[in-house]
């Protein structure tokens, strides 16, 4: 899978059709991914270091969302896709806090989540450099 985007419409979808592909592919347990961040006393925030954050930022994004680009904004580094169950997913190549990319899941209008918890996933380069 490639980690560009792409400006082509395809179909809108609904969280669960990339919540199924995206549990298969990455760290999830309990409504989560990834690891909770050591710096924080919720489980909001979470890590996922990686050889290659932008890379893999982008490829838990588009898993996600399905590569559906018709519900998709583009503009100032940042991709939010608005998901027809009222999910919306932000990609962001750099965050305020510690210029990691970050990928934004927001699930307060959703009308069926899959138990999926609104985060916030910093992805990290392995190893801390």
């Amino acid at each position: 899978m490639g980690a560009g985007f792409s400006s082509a419409t395809r179909i809108s979808c609904n969280i669960k059709d990339g919540l199924i592909q995206a549990k298969l592919t990455y760290n999830y347990n309990d409504g989560l991914f990834f690891d909770r961040s050591p710096k924080r006393h919720d489980d909001y925030v979470r890590i996922c270091e990686s050889d290659n954050p932008i890379k893999t930022s982008k490829e838990f994004f588009e898993i996600l969302t399905q590569n559906s680009f018709s519900n998709k904004q583009f503009k100032d580094k940042k991709i939010i896709a608005k998901m027809t169950d009222g999910t919306v997913i932000t990609w962001r190549e750099k965050s305020s806090s510690d210029g990691s990319p970050v990928v934004e899941i927001n699930i307060k209008r959703c009308d069926s989540n899959s138990g999926l918890k609104n985060q916030k996933i910093h992805f990290t380069q392995k190893g801390g450099k």
